[in-house]
């Protein structure tokens, strides 16, 4: 069960080969709990087939985004309870968070009423 979160993003270098089929097609993202998924499309059957495969990262996944750059897109991912977000890049086999942004002191200092983790999500 649970959400999942998904976005197109070109996590690998524009005019790269991981793409093999069409490398200027961006890859399909995905995140389920604690799992990130890169599909990559076989364009002459039509099949997005698994590129990288990320188990037990910090948390459970709520929020999934891209943010684009130049050669490659990094991915903008969000995580429960307490409020951080990471950027991070897709590299070979590796997941590498180049910021990880914790928001709750601004949360704390902003918020009216109770600061827990669960409000502080919702």
């Amino acid at each position: 069960g649970g959400a999942e979160y998904s976005t197109w993003a070109h996590v690998s270098p524009r005019g790269g080969n991981n793409n093999k089929q069409h490398p200027s097609l961006p890859q399909l993202v995905t995140a389920q709990g604690s799992t990130l998924t890169v599909y990559s499309l076989h364009e002459p059957t039509g099949k997005l087939l698994v590129e990288h495969k990320f188990t037990n990262l910090a948390g459970s996944i709520c929020f999934l985004g891209t943010l684009q750059g130049q050669t490659t897109d990094a991915l903008l991912i969000g995580f429960t309870g307490y409020p951080r977000l990471a950027i991070v890049t897709v590299t070979p086999d590796l997941l590498l968070a180049t910021s990880i942004l914790d928001l709750t002191a601004a949360l704390q200092d902003a918020a009216l009423g109770a600061t827990t983790p669960l409000e502080q999500d919702l």
